[in-house]
């Protein structure tokens, strides 16, 4: 991409350009050099950083645990997404899970054609194997639905005669899911009037750090500071996009999970106001405890990652929660499963959870969509020096925005 005087962002010269910015600020650049960095009229000197820049947060992105998994758009334009309602259902069948060899039979050149009959079922279908002349395997390749009993096997074909085998039935669970556009959902930042959509309109999402003035003022370190920024600028962002994913105010920020599960009416309650132990949580995100909400797919649920009321560990009440994930009364480290499902911690009550707080919230980050302009990525260096610490500060820029876009992809648990 080339800049307003014809300059290309990924070339060594606008990078020389951009580093000396950063180390000595706008006041030491020429107008021409000003313009080059989109600087010109900018009044606090927010230079667009180079496409490495860009390259490296997009390789940061996709290691972190959330932002790797939520769907992303680069959009640098307002636009509106429907917001999904799901049901997912499990019908219980009956299939043909496998077929035993009962005589192989003789003469056979090629593999005979396997029949079905009877049994109540359709769909079924399987392929022999033939060695020696006789029939020695039979591999089910579809089990087919709806048998009541076991269907006949017969063989058509081959060459060969006498082959002869029994179906053996069993169950299948299939799931069956609908998704249609959802209706009217009070979004947090619209208040009660609700939306079946979501107007994604890229805010500005700001983070800053601080830079030694010895190591600005140093004529050899440059590619060191622009180095440093770049890998903090990176760190900080992934932390700020992350929390305004989970918690974000819809308003100024991108649309939160936990913000979406309360206005998209997921929240469940955990039955009891005492024990809350891992076997309430669980309950109350699969149903079980609250028949009136639809529970979590099952999709969603081994997609989902755990976010901990962080409240529950740094006021712990060891006579209250005792039996809330024992692994609490110790610390509970990031990256700690919960029945397999990753964890993180988040404040999300101001106190230790209190009835209708939420202790956990299941988070599906496929569900969610975040839209991002990287091509926009500006830095300021502010003119201000922190004499107490001798430094320089900085301010990176990029727009965005996102929501989650299936009601299902979130279930906020919550003590009763």
């Amino acid at each position: 991409m080339r800049t307003n005087t014809g300059l290309d962002r990924g070339s060594d010269e606008y990078r020389a350009l951009f580093q000396n910015y950063l180390r000595r600020g706008a006041s030491a650049l020429t107008e021409t050099e000003l313009r080059t960095l989109s600087l010109a009229g900018s009044g606090l000197g927010s230079g667009v950083a180079p496409t490495g820049w860009t390259d490296f947060i997009d390789a940061a992105i996709d290691q972190d645990a959330i932002l790797s998994r939520v769907r992303k758009v680069q959009s640098a334009e307002r636009f509106t997404a429907p917001i999904y309602v799901g049901s997912e259902a499990m019908n219980n069948t009956s299939v043909v899970a496998r077929i035993d060899v009962t005589a192989g039979g003789s003469g056979y050149s090629t593999a005979p054609t396997v029949t079905f009959t009877g049994g109540g079922g359709s769909g079924a279908a399987a392929t022999a194997t033939v060695s020696g002349g006789a029939v020695t395997a039979i591999t089910v390749t579809n089990t087919g639905s709806g048998y009541t009993s076991a269907p006949t096997i017969g063989f058509t074909g081959g060459g060969g005669s006498s082959a002869a085998a029994t179906a053996v039935i069993g169950t299948e669970g299939l799931r069956t899911e609908s998704y249609t556009a959802g209706t009217a959902f009070a979004l947090p930042q619209q208040g009660s009037g609700g939306s079946t959509t979501y107007t994604f309109q890229l805010k500005k999402v700001h983070v800053w750090c601080r830079v030694s003035n010895e190591l600005l003022e140093d004529s050899s370190s440059a590619a060191s500071v622009e180095q440093f920024l770049m890998q903090e600028m990176a760190s900080e962002l992934k932390g700020e996009i992350n929390r305004q994913i989970l918690i974000g105010n819809g308003t100024s920020e991108c649309q939160g999970a936990f913000n979406s599960a309360k206005a998209y009416s997921r929240t469940a309650s955990t039955g009891v106001a005492t024990t809350n132990k891992t076997s309430d949580i669980l309950a109350a995100a699969w149903g079980a405890t609250n028949t009136a909400l639809p529970p979590m797919s099952y999709e969603s649920y081994v997609n989902s990652v755990a976010v901990i009321n962080a409240r529950l560990t740094a006021s712990f009440d060891s006579t209250f929660y005792p039996p809330l994930f024992p692994v609490f009364m110790g610390n509970m480290p990031q990256g700690t499963t919960v029945e397999g499902l990753p964890t993180i911690h988040y404040r999300l009550s101001a106190t230790t959870p209190a009835a209708g707080d939420t202790l956990v919230m299941f988070f599906d980050p496929t569900k969610y969509l975040l839209a991002t302009n990287f091509a926009g990525f500006t830095v300021t260096r502010l003119s201000e020096r922190y004499s107490d610490s001798d430094t320089t500060a900085f301010v990176a820029s990029v727009r965005a925005d996102g929501c989650l876009l299936h009601s299902s992809g979130v279930l906020n648990v919550n003590r009763a």
